[in-house]
């Protein structure tokens, strides 16, 4: 990520060059391929609600699903919703209001579905192809995204299953009262199309950036044949999808021109240097990584930030200590879905806030998912056997 042939000296320079220096960390590559799948993201994801896509997967999966796992229902919804649009905060805005009401009227535990909705988001944004965290993960240690996705799965689906058995406990609690749900036709079937085809393109390795211009067309030919989404209209949604994405684009490019500053100073060999002296084995190198990370996340809140901080160094480190770097962008990406789901001022918990009349530690305490994970992600980096 940072630019590593450099013809500049190490001697005070003036305002005008570090703003030269500052502007070539801003256009590095992989900053600026960062930037463009952000923007098609937001695209994919403005569009895709536009249309009625998530409102289509809630009423389908709620059909599927018995009322008396309604729990685990909401938990698997928001699973899939968040892997299908890369974002939690979205899944937990879309979802919440569904799920208040319903807790409302059946006399449900609130704060245990809130709490369930957000575990779902987080598990899906940790492992969406199109999610920033899992791209800034990615791309910041020099990896593709299927290889990330791969890796990370594996560490994250002994905590999902866990805590499908932990909602199946919850759920005999509660009666099989009826829940009134929409009556589902064929387009809500062809509107989840985009999403399951995005899933298998990703999988199946196509470039993220040739994925999410394919899943935006197949989207707006969906809008129109199902009259969802006026041709006029196209234009405009693109440019708010791309504009949605603007907080977190400006804060790449002004990452990767500090980066590049810091670089040029050695500040990234100065802290590298303190690391070595405190570690020699690479489960102390992981936990090591994980903690900065987790503290940068605590002073930003917000994950993707975090990822985009820590990422340079952890791929220095990476690389001097030969690690794996599949496992170290699995391990960043993860750090920074526990941390940011169970943060009070977090943009997810304060989202769920929002909406209900519950307090954040209320919500929290019915989180599970973030501190399953949290628990299996320090026995996975402690029980590693050293290669």
């Amino acid at each position: 990520m940072l630019t590593k042939n450099s013809s500049y000296s190490n001697s005070k320079k003036s305002f005008a060059e570090q703003v030269n220096i500052f502007s070539v960390g801003m256009g590095n590559p992989t900053i600026m391929i960062m930037v463009l799948i952000f923007i098609l993201a937001g695209i994919f994801t403005t569009i895709a609600n536009s249309i009625g896509a998530v409102d289509s997967v809630v009423k389908i999966i709620q059909i599927i699903i018995p009322n008396n796992f309604l729990i685990l229902a909401f938990f698997l919804i928001s699973s899939l919703i968040s892997l299908s649009i890369g974002t939690s905060c979205g899944t937990i805005v879309a979802l919440s209001p569904i799920a208040i009401s319903i807790s409302q009227s059946l006399n449900l535990n609130e704060t245990l579905i809130l709490g369930c909705i957000i575990g779902g988001a987080m598990f899906g944004d940790n492992l969406s192809i199109i999610s920033d965290t899992t791209i800034a993960a990615a791309k910041t240690q020099h990896i593709e995204l299927k290889d990330k996705t791969k890796y990370n799965f594996k560490i994250v689906i002994l905590p999902v299953l866990a805590c499908i058995a932990i909602y199946c406990t919850k759920n005999v609690q509660f009666s099989t009262q009826s829940i009134s749900v929409e009556q589902i036709d064929l387009h809500d079937y062809l509107k989840i199309f985009p999403y399951f085809f995005l899933l298998g393109l990703g999988i199946y390795g196509i470039n993220v950036v040739l994925l999410l211009i394919l899943g935006i067309i197949a989207n707006c030919l969906l809008g129109i044949f199902c009259n969802s989404m006026p041709i006029g209209n196209t234009l405009e949604l693109i440019c708010k999808g791309a504009l949605s994405m603007s907080n977190i684009i400006i804060i790449a490019l002004i990452a990767g021109g500090t980066f590049e500053l810091l670089y040029q100073k050695r500040i990234f060999k100065k802290i590298i240097h303190i690391f070595e002296k405190l570690s020699f084995q690479s489960k102390y190198e992981e936990l090591f990584l994980c903690i900065f990370i987790g503290l940068i996340n605590l002073f930003t809140a917000n994950n993707t930030i975090s990822i985009i901080v820590a990422g340079p160094l952890a791929y220095e480190i990476s690389q001097k200590h030969h690690l794996d770097a599949k496992r170290i962008a699995s391990l960043l990406d993860i750090t920074s879905c526990v941390v940011q789901g169970l943060l009070p001022y977090g943009a997810q918990i304060l989202i769920a806030t929002s909406l209900s009349s519950k307090s954040p530690i209320e919500i929290i305490k019915n989180t599970y998912y973030p501190i399953v994970l949290g628990i299996f992600l320090v026995l996975s980096i402690l029980l590693q056997k050293k290669k």
